[in-house]
């Protein structure tokens, strides 16, 4: 696993019914995967990262932050579904750094 020292985060671009997630370090983007999702959203979310974590031998943990970007409402349903697995992922983290 690497160093949880190091921050790493995710950004989640989203468009209409299509995004991705970014695994970065610091500015540089390490790796992503492009996705889609019609309703699912949270399933295609916890899997992407999932895979990503894996592709790069890190710990769950090793996630401090992330943002939701790309062309999408933030009044919307995915925008919302989207900024509460950040959330859930900053809680799941919380007293580990």
């Amino acid at each position: 696993m690497h160093n949880m020292s190091k921050e790493y985060s995710v950004s989640i671009r989203l468009g209409s019914g299509e995004g991705a997630l970014e695994l970065c370090l610091k500015e540089v983007i390490l790796d992503s995967i492009d996705f889609s999702f019609h309703g699912d959203l949270d399933t295609v979310l916890i899997q992407a990262v999932d895979k990503l974590l894996e592709r790069n031998k890190l710990d769950k943990l090793s996630l401090s932050q992330g943002v939701v970007t790309g062309n999408i409402d933030e009044t919307s349903s995915s925008y919302r579904v989207a900024q509460a697995f950040l959330e859930a992922i900053k809680l799941t983290n919380y007293g580990h750094f």
